[in-house]
């Protein structure tokens, strides 16, 4: 299941709800991302590198609705 929310005037306003994994962010990809490497989903080595965690997801995991969702999120 892919989630993602809006809350106006929240400090992180943008949160995602990826499976069992909750992240927030100042933008939908930052959630996505703290969301992915706090469930250990991406390698701690990629850091914040958006289009090498992209790469990775694209890869490493079955291109379903949801994680071609999360890849398009990360590559905005």
């Amino acid at each position: 299941m892919l989630k993602f929310d809006y809350v106006e005037g929240d400090e992180l306003p943008h949160r995602v709800q990826i499976d069992h994994l909750h992240g927030a962010g100042q933008t939908k990809s930052d959630a996505v991302v703290a969301a992915l490497s706090v469930g250990n989903v991406i390698p701690p080595e990629l850091g914040d590198d958006k289009g090498a965690i992209a790469a990775y997801l694209f890869w490493n995991y079955p291109g379903d609705h949801d994680w071609l969702e999360l890849i398009c999120v990360l590559e905005e």
